[in-house]
């Protein structure tokens, strides 16, 4: 499979799945079903790839939160993953 039809399955995949579970559905994610702003995002994601080091992939701090479950001082940590490193593989193809 080449390069590009990896990143075009991967923005596929997140317009499908969506980011997560746990936090509302950026509206970014719903800007990938325009082409235009689509292949912009392909053209971002196949130059980090192809660099195939670990500083080229241009990943950005994974942020946590806490949230509440359902007995009180329960919580749990989530994390929050940029949008483009969820397309992004954690590993040069």
């Amino acid at each position: 499979m080449k390069l590009e039809q990896a990143v075009t399955l991967a923005v596929g995949n997140v317009l499908h799945e969506g980011l997560t579970d746990i936090f509302p559905r950026p509206f970014e994610v719903d800007m990938l079903r325009n082409k235009y702003f689509a292949a912009h995002i392909r053209e971002i994601i196949v130059p980090c790839l192809n660099s195939a080091s670990l500083t080229g992939l241009k990943m950005h701090a994974i942020q946590h939160v806490i949230l509440p479950k359902k007995d009180a001082f329960d919580f749990r940590r989530c994390a929050l993953i940029h949008p483009l490193d969820t397309i992004k593989p954690t590993f040069p193809i």
